[in-house]
């Protein structure tokens, strides 16, 4: 992923191992309030905070810790010469 100076100061991470039909899967808690750079094998995506989702599902913890929200985004990823400009 590169030094990461380019990324500016308060954008989150999130590494995601599997694509669904074309859409990642994000918890809500990493893009509520900041920018969230994907990363899925070697490729990069950068999501904006107020993205609108493809769609949003709620789901139960399985060791019953209550509810986490997870938001789909089409995967859409970026060159090193687009994240450059961050």
């Amino acid at each position: 992923m590169g030094s990461g100076r380019h990324l500016g100061g308060n954008m989150n991470k999130y590494r995601v191992k599997t694509i669904y039909n074309g859409q990642v899967a994000i918890p809500y808690s990493k893009i509520e309030s900041d920018d969230c750079l994907i990363r899925y094998k070697d490729k990069n995506m950068v999501i904006k905070h107020n993205t609108v989702p493809s769609w949003i599902k709620n789901f139960k913890d399985k060791f019953g810790r209550g509810e986490y929200t997870l938001c789909y985004y089409k995967w859409e990823p970026q060159n090193e010469n687009q994240l450059e400009l961050f």
